[in-house]
């Protein structure tokens, strides 16, 4: 027989994900957009887990795992109004974060689609 771990109070989630509905709403029109672009439809509310544990670590407003281009760009996540704990999480995961739609919209239209034109 193991030994049992031992229980800790240690908090292992952070909060994130869309605060209201004016934000749930931008979120929506900009996976609307995206789609309006020929690019897979990101998930909103995604629930990042660490990888090694699977605890939840936070809620990420809009993300692509596995990038818009699968293979071929890096995982991404949009926060809009989320606190530095949920961006120093997002970014030490390899995503690249973007805290307004118009950054996003910028980089999918100067990176995403010139590189899948490529």
């Amino acid at each position: 027989m193991g030994t049992p771990a031992p229980v800790t109070d240690e908090v292992t989630a952070t909060t994130g994900g869309a605060a209201d509905e004016v934000e749930e709403a931008e979120l929506e029109s900009l996976n609307d957009w995206v789609e309006s672009q020929g690019l897979p439809r990101g998930q909103i509310r995604f629930d990042y887990a660490d990888p090694a544990t699977g605890s939840q670590k936070a809620l990420f407003d809009l993300a692509w795992p596995d990038g818009l281009l699968a293979g071929l760009s890096a995982p991404v996540a949009v926060l809009l109004n989320e606190s530095a704990d949920v961006l120093t999480i997002a970014s030490g995961a390899g995503y690249r974060c973007f805290t307004t739609s118009a950054d996003f919209r910028a980089y999918i239209k100067n990176d995403i689609l010139r590189l899948q034109a490529a």
